[in-house]
């Protein structure tokens, strides 16, 4: 991406809502563990080559929206300095339903992808630079009798 911070508000804009859900709820799947959610954040930016598309107080409401569908469920414990963290892990529900968003991303990114192949037209079809590009509505030449 040639404008990093421009590149940077779209997939923040992506990450916002239904990305951002499916990314952590799969994400806590792969893991042998429940994890806390500073711990999260810092796993996600691992894997993202050292940054994370959004702030690591954006994921809370995500982690939040995620067990009040009971997809995630959490349970409080007192860390070493007597802190208390919020372990997350996923349901039998989130289990059964990472299955159902995997599959609905799969198609959601195939159409997106789809649409944005670039091309040498906006239809998407390959011009044969022989045969004139017919006008589009609203360009046409009048052609009015007298």
């Amino acid at each position: 991406c040639i404008d990093y911070d421009l590149c940077r508000k779209a997939l923040k804009h992506l990450l916002n809502g239904v990305v951002s859900s499916l990314v952590l709820l799969a994400f806590l799947h792969q893991q042998a563990r429940p994890m806390y959610g500073y711990e999260i954040a810092r796993e996600l930016e691992r894997l993202n080559g050292g940054s994370l598309p959004m702030s690591p107080g954006a994921l809370y409401p995500v982690l939040r929206s995620l067990e009040k569908k009971r997809l995630l469920s959490s349970y409080t414990e007192l860390s070493d300095e007597d802190r208390a963290r919020k372990y997350y892990e996923v349901t039998d529900i989130g289990r059964d339903t990472i299955g159902h968003w995997r599959t609905a991303w799969q198609q959601t990114k195939q159409f997106v992808d789809t649409i944005l192949q670039t091309s040498d037209d906006p239809a998407g079809r390959k011009r044969d630079s022989a045969v004139p590009e017919k006008p589009r509505k609203g360009t046409r030449k009048s052609t009015s009798r007298r």
